[in-house]
């Protein structure tokens, strides 16, 4: 009997330390600014609420702390914002104002654990949840690319602009990219890590990254995307001005076409518009994000597509530093994110006699374009047939999009939208032609 018990003794314990293994919870990481937070005790969820330890976020995000033992509540101090919990009180405050909070902090196994996203906001911190790794992201900071690029050496040596070139593999597409400020901030394609939840960087030494990678900012329209990476003392391409860009200046493609990387090939610029810069530097398969450079060594496009008729084209760089690197976008959620369907922003046109020349910026993941014309502005608009496809769909074109060969009317007005899988965008401004 006596060796029945120990065995049922073993065969209990055996199965609690199971039931305990199996029972534990997911570690979580919290970043602030891309830097790992390191907690005496682990953060939980509590109530689908990311409690963490009170003092060690607090400190982390420069509060002064102040605890009152005898109400139990911890006063955090940041520059003009006050705030106050109390444990196991769903009511906070904010510089006196009362805010109902979902899981109040409270006391688990001797440690005060406050809610994370509430103390974080409550400096105008955006704070992000990666349900694929357990891992919280707080971003205190907000710059643009002028800031990043004012507040670093940007006198790079043309020689060694083959360095800050990198290939980019995502879960969908493998690409290029440019290292653009020396703490990791790097412009590529849409189109290359579109709707990806993994992407891995190799640099120019094949050193492979695959840490911490968020979306800094985006702009479909131009298919370009600014990745941010937890890295420092990166070499980096300064940013030239794309509109000093000429006809006939040299330039210099480097991306890593077919997966072969940092290829260098080099020509000149052969046409240009307010939205494409063409050149005869090869690029191919993979290029796509990789950098234009000039003479100086300056990143003054960055190259997206090329057609049968050797235009290898490039999206001139100054439109990059009209976007928002703000939105610290997880991959976790940056894969749900698809480019909305818009019409084309920038129309261009120029006349030959009596022939208007007419393009259009490209839109990313249009299947074509439908065109409405009218001869008042404020006319009954009616599309335009395309005949040599019998249909009304146009494509883009380089340079140009599409002529027309004026009639008895010499103006007219036009309005283009943006077709994908049969669906208009809404329909672009009125544009006026003259002839």
């Amino acid at each position: 009997m006596k060796k029945h018990m120990n065995f049922l003794i073993i065969v209990l314990f055996t199965f609690l330390c199971s039931v305990s293994a199996f029972g534990q919870e997911r570690a979580i990481d919290v970043y602030l600014n891309n830097n790992k937070i390191t907690f005496n005790t682990q953060p939980q969820i509590i109530n689908n609420t990311t409690m963490v330890p009170l003092r060690t976020i607090f400190e982390s995000m420069d509060y002064d702390v102040y605890w009152d033992d005898a109400t139990k509540t911890v006063t955090g101090i940041n520059n003009e914002t006050i705030i106050q919990l109390t444990i196991n009180n769903s009511i906070a405050y904010k510089n006196g104002k009362s805010i109902d909070i979902v899981t109040p902090a409270q006391i688990v196994n001797g440690s005060t654990l406050v809610p994370l996203r509430f103390i974080a906001e409550s400096v105008s911190a955006t704070v992000d949840w990666d349900e694929t790794t357990h891992t919280v992201y707080i971003f205190t900071t907000q710059e643009t690319l002028d800031t990043v690029q004012s507040a670093a050496d940007v006198s790079v040596d043309a020689n060694e602009i083959k360095k800050s070139t990198v290939l980019i593999n995502s879960t969908k597409l493998q690409g290029s990219g440019v290292i653009i400020s020396p703490d990791g901030y790097i412009v590529t394609n849409f189109h290359v890590v579109a709707q990806t939840s993994e992407i891995e960087i190799e640099f120019y030494n094949h050193r492979v990254y695959s840490g911490n990678i968020h979306i800094a900012g985006y702009d479909t329209t131009r298919d370009l995307v600014i990745l941010k990476i937890n890295a420092e003392n990166l070499p980096f391409a300064a940013i030239g001005n794309s509109d000093t860009v000429k006809i006939s200046d040299n330039v210099t493609a480097i991306g890593s076409p077919n997966g072969v990387l940092n290829v260098v090939s080099t020509g000149a610029v052969t046409d240009r518009n307010d939205f494409i810069i063409s050149s005869s530097a090869y690029i191919t398969g993979g290029s796509s994000g990789g950098g234009l450079f000039n003479d100086n060594g300056e990143v003054i496009a960055i190259n997206s597509s090329y057609d049968t008729a050797d235009h290898y084209m490039a999206i001139p760089i100054n439109y990059i530093t009209n976007i928002d690197i703000s939105k610290n976008i997880s991959l976790g959620k940056w894969k749900n994110i698809t480019a909305d369907l818009v019409p084309p922003q920038t129309f261009s046109y120029v006349i030959d006699k009596n022939i208007a020349i007419i393009s259009w910026d490209s839109v990313y993941s249009a299947d074509g374009y439908h065109i409405y014309t009218s001869y008042t502005e404020d006319g009954d608009f009616t599309i335009l047939k395309n005949y040599s496809s019998n249909s009304n769909m146009w494509n883009w074109g380089f340079p140009y999009c599409l002529k027309i060969i004026a009639s008895v009317d010499k103006t007219f007005y036009f309005k283009i939208c943006s077709v994908r899988n049969g669906v208009e965008s809404p329909l672009s401004k009125s544009y006026k032609v003259e002839l």
